[in-house]
């Protein structure tokens, strides 16, 4: 999951180290450009670069690249997806109020946006926050969910933690008619059947 938001980057998975020292040589050039723009998408993608690292110390630097980027543009997706993906992905518990603040801003900037949609409905379950999952996929249009494969797995975890398995098999199959090659979607399809 991780690799779906930082990959809109442009970087290859093994390459970050490379990337990383050309941005912090362009950051020394911009560090005082009066375009903010610049500055912003250059600190997103060495947040981008920072995080994917396995040193610790580099990944909190990352974070707070990402952070700083936030604060030039507070209304700048990308890096709140790399934070929502980093936080997720690595499964930071006691970052997922974060993840659910970032989501909800996502959300209501674009609410047609299916991607934010699944992002939220995915950040309420991670926070068990499902009967505010349930409420937001009520008021989805039905047709869209076969849509976008990671609206269609948010929307099967909320279905099953809400205990309508009926729903969130209907979801899944629907799914993967448009996804079948989808590792998420076939691995709840499993755990599905044997409940």
């Amino acid at each position: 999951q991780t690799t779906r938001y930082a990959g809109k980057g442009g970087f290859d998975e093994g390459r970050f180290e490379d990337a990383k020292q050309i941005l912090l040589k362009k950051y020394e050039i911009i560090e005082n450009s009066s375009d903010p723009n610049k500055k912003k998408r250059l600190l997103n993608n060495l947040g981008i670069c920072y995080i994917k690292s396995n040193i610790q110390a580099d990944v909190e630097k990352g974070i707070e690249y990402l952070k700083s980027a936030l604060d030039l543009d507070p209304d700048f997706d990308q890096p709140k997806l790399n934070l929502i993906a980093h936080y997720t992905g690595k499964g930071i518990v006691d970052k997922f109020s974060d993840v659910l603040d970032y989501a909800k801003e996502l959300y209501d900037k674009s609410p047609d946006n299916l991607e934010y949609v699944g992002t939220l409905t995915y950040s309420y379950y991670i926070n068990n926050k499902i009967s505010e999952a349930i409420l937001l996929i009520k008021k989805l249009d039905k047709t869209l969910f076969a849509q976008n494969e990671n609206l269609c797995s948010a929307i099967a975890l909320a279905y099953h933690a809400h205990d309508n398995l009926k729903k969130a098999e209907e979801v899944i199959e629907s799914a993967l008619k448009n996804f079948s090659n989808s590792i998420n979607l076939n691995h709840l399809k499993g755990i599905n059947l044997v409940l």
